[in-house]
């Protein structure tokens, strides 16, 4: 391993790593536009400038091989006026519009400037004007004026997404971003050029003019549009979800995520189901649950629940504990209508749920029409899903049971025809209100933390369990326990008999989430009541405790 030294920093570099990036690893940040860590090298901004022993003149950092032995100098006075030059060449043409700038507060050209540049400005003619608010694609919008050609974009549609949309026109002075005629930025993964913009220059139609970065809250999840599980940062304010941004993960969805996912947060905000329905007049939380649970009581378990795989683990796991062991019901199935979405080779996934691994671990697979229209229960509880909004032909189904009862996050037709048989409405919690985790298509189980408070009344998954347990006076939880301690526990202490799922400790699942040795060792099903518990779980797999960092 090759030995350099940046300013005091003596560290080892891999034979193809960048300065950037190793100057990194030392926290020693290199300003740079132009260059971006999954990209090919442009060296084109020449803001990264930086000082090689025994070569006469200032190198860019983003283009100059490591060899061993060398020593580079960062903050020299040579090359703090060089990165000068560089900022007033950039800004002789950059209209000081950052007032009405979406990018301010997190803008490179600003934080450049008040590192390295604060020098006077010595133009003295009108600077060169170029067409904003340029409409690129569904997504993205254009203002020209503020570029600074650092071509991210340019290189993102082709050596990512692999559309080829954009191209710099023109030369000098008049040279500007754009799309080829007739070919318009609508790749599915055309937002993460806003992501990627040093500048203020590409932004984003759905943010534009939303909110200021800087009363922005921000909170690590995972976005649930897809088995792909790409980790994701929520941007919120006013307890409301401004914004969706990918957040890196080596193993899972590098710097990147697709469009769909970046508009998931409309149902977060929109539509929501905030208070307990019953009869169809709104009641108290406690109250509806009274009653639910009574009618349950009364049932004696000829009953059966739909679960969505869009619960996270800990809603799946206390969930199934609740209607397999404390009050076992008819039928118990996790799954979804909706239909497959189109998959790639980058991110995408067909499965549009993001658990779908986990419902077939807990063997709660299962056929959602023949589940609803003979089931032979004389009552429903839906929790999560939305079978109607997929197929209003099973609003008629729903006649055959003696009580229907939902617990949902939104308003959409399942919650309708539930409040039109006059039946129990709940407000059930979205991911980003609570903690808990999710396992991708690949079994790598990942972490998401609360943004919001819970709108109205509504419960988490495994919290409205826990107080069904409670109610129907079969409780399993002790009081008293913090929200880390519960989600732990969960994992400890709910897995099925027999499973060999493993012990997750929630508190230390590691940042990029981990991958446990699963196995498969046959197929999916759903489970009916009276099956044996070596049957009922037959896809899991086993991890040392703790899990591994994968």
């Amino acid at each position: 391993m090759p030995k350099i030294r940046i300013d005091e920093h003596e560290l080892e570099v891999g034979q193809h790593e960048n300065l950037i990036d190793a100057a990194r690893r030392v926290g020693v940040h290199i300003p740079h536009f132009c260059y971006h860590p999954a990209l090919t090298v442009a060296g084109n901004c020449r803001q990264c400038l930086v000082e090689v022993e025994g070569v006469p003149k200032p190198q860019i950092a983003c283009n100059t091989p490591l060899r061993d032995g060398m020593v580079v100098h960062t903050k020299s006075e040579a090359i703090q006026e060089a990165r000068r030059g560089v900022l007033e060449y950039l800004l002789l043409n950059h209209p000081i519009d950052c007032p009405i700038c979406d990018q301010a507060g997190e803008c490179r050209l600003q934080e450049y400037y008040m590192s390295h540049g604060l020098y006077e400005s010595r133009r003295n003619l009108d600077k060169v004007h170029k067409p904003k608010m340029i409409d690129l694609g569904p997504l993205v919008t254009l203002d020209a004026e503020r570029c600074v050609l650092c071509t991210r974009c340019v290189r993102f549609c082709q050596e990512v997404a692999g559309t080829d949309e954009l191209y710099v026109k023109e030369r000098g002075h008049e040279s500007t971003i754009t799309t080829f005629p007739g070919r318009p930025l609508e790749n599915p993964y055309s937002g993460n050029v806003v992501d990627i913009c040093p500048v203020g220059a590409l932004l984003s139609k759905d943010f534009r003019f939303k909110s200021r970065v800087w009363w922005l809250k921000q909170a690590d999840s995972v976005c649930t549009s897809c088995a792909r599980g790409c980790n994701i940062r929520i941007d919120h304010h006013w307890n409301q979800v401004q914004r969706l941004v990918p957040r890196y993960n080596p193993d899972v969805n590098q710097h990147w995520m697709c469009d769909r996912g970046r508009v998931e947060y409309r149902s977060i905000n929109e539509h929501r189901v905030t208070e307990a329905q019953l009869g169809g007049r709104t009641t108290f939380l406690s109250d509806a649950l009274g009653h639910a649970c009574e009618r349950l009581e009364q049932l004696d378990g000829d009953v059966v629940v739909l679960l969505s795989p869009k619960l996270a683990n800990e809603d799946l796991l206390v969930l199934q504990h609740l209607f397999r062991t404390l009050y076992p019901v008819k039928q118990l199935v996790a799954a979804s209508l909706e239909p497959e979405q189109p998959q790639d080779e980058i991110l995408r996934r067909a499965d549009p749920h993001p658990n779908t691994w986990m419902v077939r671990a807990l063997g709660l697979a299962g056929d959602v029409r023949e589940f609803l229209r003979r089931s032979g229960a004389r009552a429903l509880l839906v929790i999560g899903d939305d079978p109607i909004g997929w197929d209003p032909s099973l609003a008629d189904a729903l006649d055959g049971y003696d009580m229907v009862a939902a617990a949902l996050t939104n308003h959409n037709a399942t919650a309708a025809a539930v409040l039109e048989r006059h039946g129990c409405l709940l407000p059930l919690a979205t991911h980003a209100e609570y903690a808990g985790s999710f396992t991708n298509f690949e079994g790598r189980v990942q972490r998401f933390e609360p943004a919001l408070s819970p709108y109205g009344s509504a419960l988490a998954g495994y919290e409205l369990g826990i107080e069904i347990a409670a109610m129907l006076r079969r409780g399993f939880w002790p009081d008293g326990e913090s929200p880390e301690q519960v989600l732990s526990a969960i994992w400890k202490q709910l897995l099925p008999a027999g499973s060999d799922l493993p012990e997750v400790d929630w508190e230390n699942v590691p940042q990029y989430g981990f991958v446990p040795t699963w196995r498969r060792t046959a197929r999916p099903r759903s489970v009916m009541v009276g099956d044996t518990a070596d049957d009922a779980h037959s896809w899991y797999g086993h991890a040392p405790k703790g899990g591994a960092d994968g």
